[in-house]
């Protein structure tokens, strides 16, 4: 009974990695924020009150936040990097240069 037991822990313990990983996944989506955070909150609270030690659950939930913000990080730099479609005017532009004449 005792191996039922440590297995079902085992279960409950990747169940609660495995919807900390999807709400960081869809925590990428800047619109789906409140169902990303619903994810990783549930699986972090699955993970908390499971049978590990305390240095695997605080690296459980604390790595993902972790990447998080770097990833996010990385998302917008390369968002700020690109070029503009044409939408918003320049400093480059020909109608702001007033040295040109």
């Amino acid at each position: 009974m005792t191996i039922l037991r440590s297995d079902n822990a085992n279960l409950k313990f990747f169940f609660g990695i495995i919807l900390i990983c999807c709400g960081w996944i869809i925590c990428f989506n800047v619109l789906m924020w409140a169902i990303g955070i619903s994810f990783f909150l549930l699986g972090s609270i699955i993970v908390l009150f499971s049978k590990k030690s305390l240095l695997i659950k605080l690296l459980a939930v604390g790595i993902p936040i972790l990447l998080w913000f770097v990833g996010f990080e990385l998302i917008l730099n390369q968002l700020n990097k690109q070029k503009s479609s044409g939408v918003a005017i320049s400093k480059d532009s020909v109608l702001l240069d007033s040295t040109k004449k």
